[in-house]
């Protein structure tokens, strides 16, 4: 721009001005929260990383990669990685049956010492790959924190397992299918395997998917298999101290506190009207609970205004005894289904972000700076969740 004098004026820069949070209209506090301690991580494909991040109650990060394999009978299992707060990566490889021929992740639990994988294994004809399995088996794929230590644990189950969880050194708990009396089934394992006990859940109720059927007429009930079974495979086990919390995604059920020998207590999460629970992150028995809730979705489920107007998740922080709704956390980056964990004090996210090159851009020939070397990075992040 030239001005009066006919001189060349210097482009002013113009200041970014943070945009005002906009005034909440919800019945609950809010928190603003800014994710920073951004560090790259190097070494982790970024595939699948929302949706299959564990963590422990120190903040670590462990993410199972899907493995892509070509062939009919795979022993390949996902790749999982251990992400340090610092994003420092390291490749744990799962001991596997290798005499089976397909294998499988049924689920996965990080205990204080421990990480835990059920796996399922199958042995085919080798000769006719389409025939009935000869076999069969379930294990327990352990090993340390370092992936050092592993071992394989044979399971001598008379149910389908689908879920697991460890209390201890040697406590494991099962949640398992009752393929011949149609029922949920949770044990106690001992260290060999083989059950312990059978844990029974106080409390039940004929909406609860681990009532006692009061007849075999009721319980061929073709409508309510599929329910209690649909209810079954979505529950999570979620690391709690020296105690496990049974969860239900998809409903707004009580969080179930489980020990060794039962059912410790239960927590009634006063969810806003139009949500439903996802999944409760990793919080640390002495903190508040966080957890993600999602809009509540299929025929008859419709959210409130409030709900239909934001994003169709919320992460929220419920007090841990009497599950009330404490606060709200808001942020613009990231999404919030990248939030990985919430042990003790802070939230951690891994997610893709810009990184500026370490090395400034080069001039062309005509003193003009050429474009930037900026990237798009997988990154780890944290943000304090308490003032």
């Amino acid at each position: 721009m030239t001005t009066a004098t006919g001189a060349q004026s210097t482009p002013q820069a113009v200041l970014a001005v943070p945009k005002a949070p906009a005034v909440s209209t919800t019945p609950w506090r809010q928190k603003t929260l800014r994710f920073s301690e951004v560090k790259p991580i190097l070494s982790l494909p970024r595939q699948n990383v929302r949706s299959s991040a564990h963590c422990s109650e120190d903040g670590t990060t462990f993410v199972d990669i899907n493995a892509e394999s070509t062939l009919p009978n795979s022993l390949a299992v996902p790749e999982l990685f251990r992400v340090s707060p610092s994003g420092e990566v390291l490749d744990i490889h799962r001991k596997i049956p290798l005499e089976f021929t397909d294998i499988s992740v049924k689920d996965f639990f990080v205990a204080e010492d421990e990480l835990v994988t059920l796996l399922e294994a199958v042995k085919r004809d080798e000769h006719d790959e389409t025939a009935t399995p000869h076999e069969t088996g379930y294990f327990l794929s352990l090993s340390d924190h370092d992936g050092d230590n592993a071992k394989l644990l044979q399971l001598d189950l008379k149910f389908k397992p689908l879920k697991v969880a460890m209390f201890g050194p040697g406590d494991f708990i099962v949640l398992g299918w009752d393929e011949i009396n149609l029922q949920p089934v949770l044990v106690l394992l001992k260290d060999d395997g083989t059950i312990r006990h059978f844990i029974d859940l106080e409390d039940r109720s004929r909406s609860d998917p681990y009532a006692t059927y009061g007849s075999l007429k009721e319980a061929e009930s073709s409508a309510t298999v599929r329910s209690d079974l649909a209810v079954l495979q979505r529950t999570q086990f979620v690391p709690y101290g020296s105690q496990v919390l049974l969860t239900y995604p998809g409903t707004a059920r009580p969080i179930r506190v489980l020990s060794p020998v039962g059912e410790d207590r239960s927590i009634p999460i006063e969810l806003p009207g139009g949500f439903v629970l996802h999944d409760v992150l990793v919080s640390g028995a002495r903190y508040p609970l966080v957890l993600r809730a999602q809009v509540m979705e299929g025929p008859g489920h419709t959210a409130s205004a409030e709900a239909s107007t934001k994003p169709r998740q919320r992460l929220f922080e419920f007090d841990s005894v009497h599950g009330s709704l404490l606060r709200e956390f808001l942020f613009d980056k990231p999404n919030i289904d990248e939030v990985t964990c919430a042990a003790a004090s802070k939230l951690t996210s891994i997610f893709l972000d810009n990184i500026a090159s370490p090395t400034p851009p080069a001039t062309s020939l005509g003193g003009q700076p050429t474009k930037s070397n900026d990237a798009t990075q997988l990154v780890i992040a944290t943000a304090a969740r308490f003032p």
